[in-house]
């Protein structure tokens, strides 16, 4: 159709501004149409050219706006684009009754375009789609939009895997799931009458049972097919047998957020496992009877039951040489030692369990967690009983059942080392509204409490996981607040700390997963109050709900008697601003309610900042202890032997001790009382300590501890008029300098030499200098050059006579060299010796 781009172009600009105004849209588009030179003149043309300039200017539309390289592709996206417009008739979307004009066209498209769009991938993605659905003439230009439906139909069926052997036969088989895997399912996830028709909706039923089950298969192919081979040959029929049991299982039904699928599914997994231990590795395969872990080193008895080395020679001594499971003798002479071969086929089940547990990890977080709709409770259910295992007694090891927790697995042999409750399924379940899955949660934190395994400190790391995950399931939702939205979030929480505040649940005797629930959102009030405090905000947010929510976190510090609500809130603003964004608040008398009284007692004493060295540990802070106690007493003779009771080198103790003396006596100088400086007296007795330390042996660190006595190490020495940064400065130099005097290791020397004694390494060369051959030229040319330098001490050399006789310019900087007539230019200077160089 002549000028079609042109047409298409005018339509899309009135479209544009009709959309600006909701009422009757499409109405509204067929008459602003119909009133232009070219809808009047349409409108009085008979039907049969309607029809047709209606069916050119669709083909040029599908092809400017969806780019088709083939004709069978064109026909059928124009076949899709016109069923989409039949659709939009039949809804009553108020489309002109003639289906042949232009403007439906664009209202079509722009209703159906995700779908259009994805219909044309899997024509793309699978070429042979195309000349089937052209050839199904049971399809035409339909009442309802189905193409699309159609082609994921026969994607499914064209991913029906076949009889397949090779890794290599697999792998092509997974590049074809993988990409047609986004179309697919974009047109399961499509499944509403708001996005498709009725006849579509049925449809897209089938499909997206088909491809549960084509993603499934291929999650068991990517875990335990591919590369089985090199665990074990003889797993690779196993493996393949049931890859077609786990098919035909899923067949008529492929929901894993149903109960009956789900356990289908689990049991096809425990099968293989069961059948792998049994028919390939055949050996006792059950954990440790007295540690329940599997035996690393694993010990067989005459009975065929393993256990742990450690274990059984814990057991096995003289008197008790017996099966502790099945009670039969063990003989005096039974060499206690590893079997190999046992220890060889339990690391093959081991690397075979390892895969199914991914198998497994991978369809729960991907199948029954997809969506915004949560599983089943029996899903659920089975879900949270994989993280723990009931252990029956032995009368000898335990004379009663035991629960033990698990990683998140079906198998009963992932029982943990030590017991950590994983988070994998509570992240899951927090993706969906608290008050769908809390039922759940408080089973579960239930069931893990009353575990005979679990002490009082796993039970704290319990609470700690649990109020981590619902923190984070809190603040992943926040990510997404509008500037509005996060304004009525302030208010909400204010409201949410005046109540907390009166009732406190941390005070119960027993927790709930609703108490978690509220200690999480009290600790996300803290993080919310901390960004507020640092302006840490979008500038969006409105005043008054900032200034309310802070009020509520100001009366919930002051007011609960709980310092830790402040302690987390500075440790928040430490973390995510810096050390001295904490000490400017702590200088804003309006914010004096975030410290612990202590703090501001200490900043009223002496004013000094926090200590940075303490990352060096405990023995740093407690040899900074020790010399606050000898300072305070005027007493040093306890310092060396103090030092000399902590571990480590004596470079280390040498180190602390140093940057000890600089924080206990050399800040003091910052005080801008000198009454609060080092007393004569306190500096005497300090220099005598020095002078004959058994810590402080080097000279050069001698007089490095006295310059800090003296506080003489300027231009580095503390005084009140200097800055905070400039503070910051002085101890990250002083530390440099405890370190280049006390350590040893060579790496330093380079450092030490360039810090201390400058003059030794001005002939030195590092790997990372520039190449200065000025010396070799020197002593290859002797006396027959003049060396001169140019305005920027660059080398330049002068032959014949020594004198210029010719301009030029520096090699190296580019300024003006070399003279006229024997007289050099300003700058150019001669060299005073021939050895400069």
């Amino acid at each position: 159709m002549p000028f079609s781009w042109r047409i298409s172009e005018h339509l899309e600009q009135v479209w544009a501004q009709v959309r600006q105004r909701p009422d009757d849209t499409q109405r509204r588009f067929e008459e602003i149409f119909g009133k232009t030179p070219l809808g009047h003149h349409i409108a009085h043309t008979d039907g049969e050219t309607q029809r047709e300039l209606f069916h050119r200017y669709l083909q040029d539309f599908v092809s400017m706006k969806m780019k088709v390289t083939s004709e069978d592709k064109l026909k059928l996206l124009c076949r899709a684009l016109v069923s989409c417009i039949n659709e939009l008739r039949v809804r009553g979307d108020r489309l002109a009754d003639d289906t042949f004009s232009l403007p439906c066209v664009h209202v079509a498209y722009h209703r159906f375009r995700k779908r259009l769009h994805n219909l044309l991938r899997m024509l793309t993605l699978l070429p042979p789609l195309a000349p089937a659905l052209l050839g199904n003439n049971h399809h035409g230009e339909e009442a309802e939009m189905v193409l699309d439906v159609l082609a994921a139909v026969a994607c499914v069926e064209h991913l029906e895997p076949q009889v397949l052997e090779a890794d290599g036969q697999w792998l092509s088989w997974l590049r074809q799931v993988k990409g047609l895997q986004v179309a697919v399912e974009l047109v399961c996830s499509q499944q509403s009458p708001e996005h498709q028709g009725e006849r579509s909706r049925h449809m897209t039923h089938c499909v997206r049972n088909g491809w549960n089950r084509i993603f499934v298969l291929s999650l068991f192919v990517e875990h335990l097919v591919l590369g089985i081979e090199s665990v074990e040959e003889k797993l690779k029929a196993l493996v393949l047998d049931h890859t077609r049991m786990l098919g035909e299982v899923l067949r008529k039904s492929s929901d894993l957020k149903l109960e009956r699928d789900f356990a289908a599914v689990i049991q096809v997994l425990k099968s293989c496992k069961d059948r792998a231990g049994s028919c390939v590795f055949k050996c006792d395969l059950e954990p440790c009877p007295k540690c329940m872990r599997p035996p690393q080193e694993p010990l067989v008895l005459p009975c065929s039951h393993t256990y742990c080395l450690d274990c059984g020679r814990c057991w096995l001594v003289p008197g008790q040489m017996y099966c502790p499971r099945c009670m039969l003798p063990v003989p005096d002479d039974f060499p206690l030692k590893v079997c190999e071969d046992v220890r060889r086929l339990l690391s093959l089940n081991t690397g075979f369990r390892k895969r199914c547990d991914a198998f497994f990890v991978d369809l729960v977080c991907r199948l029954c967690f997809r969506e915004d709709r949560p599983p089943s409770e029996g899903v659920i259910l089975q879900l949270l009983s994989c993280l723990m295992v009931e252990v029956g007694p032995i009368p000898l090891i335990r004379d009663r059942c035991q629960i033990l927790t698990k990683a998140l697995s079906p198998f009963c042999e992932s029982v943990d080392r030590n017991p950590v409750v994983r988070s994998v399924v509570l992240k899951l379940l927090l993706k969906y509204s608290f008050d769908e899955v809390k039922e759940y949660l408080q089973q579960h934190l239930t069931s893990v409490e009353q575990s005979i395994i679990v002490e009082e400190e796993d039970k704290v790391n319990l609470y700690a996981l649990y109020i981590n995950c619902l923190e984070d399931s809190m603040v992943e939702r926040l990510q997404w607040h509008t500037d509005a939205e996060r304004g009525s979030h302030l208010q909400a929480e204010r409201d949410f700390l005046c109540y907390f505040l009166t009732s406190d649940p941390t005070r119960a005797q027993t927790s709930t997963v609703e108490q978690l629930r509220q200690v999480a959102r009290v600790r996300l009030c803290l993080r919310t109050a901390a960004q507020l405090l640092t302006d840490d905000v979008p500038s969006g947010v409105p005043a008054d709900p900032q200034t309310g929510f802070l009020d509520s976190v100001r009366d919930l510090c002051t007011s609960s008697g709980n310092d830790w609500y402040r302690i987390y809130l500075i440790r928040w603003i430490c973390s995510q601003r810096g050390l001295e964004i904490v000490y400017n608040l702590l200088r804003d008398r309006e914010l004096i309610w975030l410290f612990p009284l202590e703090v501001l007692q200490q900043h009223k004493e002496d004013g000094s900042r926090l200590d940075q060295y303490l990352v060096h540990g405990k023995d740093y802070k407690a040899i900074r202890d020790v010399v606050a106690k000898a300072t305070a007493d005027h007493r040093m003779d306890g310092i060396d032997a103090a030092c000399e009771g902590f571990r480590g080198t004596p470079a280390d103790r040498a180190m602390y001790l140093l940057l000890a003396l600089f924080r206990e006596v050399t800040t003091l100088y910052r005080s801008s009382k000198s009454g609060l400086h080092p007393t004569a007296e306190l500096c005497e007795k300090l220099e005598e300590y020095i002078r004959s330390s058994r810590v402080l042996t080097s000279p050069a660190v001698r007089t490095f501890a006295l310059a800090l006595v003296q506080n003489g190490l300027d231009p580095l020495c503390v005084r009140a008029s200097r800055t905070s940064v400039e503070h910051a400065l002085v101890e990250l130099a002083v530390h440099l300098a405890a370190v280049l005097h006390c350590g040893n290791n060579g790496v330093l020397t380079p450092f030490r030499q360039l810090a201390l004694s400058p003059a030794n390494m001005q002939r030195s060369f590092l790997p990372t200098m520039p190449e200065d051959i000025c010396d070799m030229v020197t002593k290859a040319l002797g006396d027959k050059i003049t060396w001169y330098t140019c305005l920027n001490g660059h080398p330049c050399a002068i032959g014949e006579c020594g004198r210029p006789t010719e301009k030029g310019k520096c090699l190296d900087c580019g300024v003006e060299i070399g003279g006229v007539s024997h007289n050099a230019v300003g700058g150019f200077t001669k060299t005073q010796t021939q050895t400069q160089y």
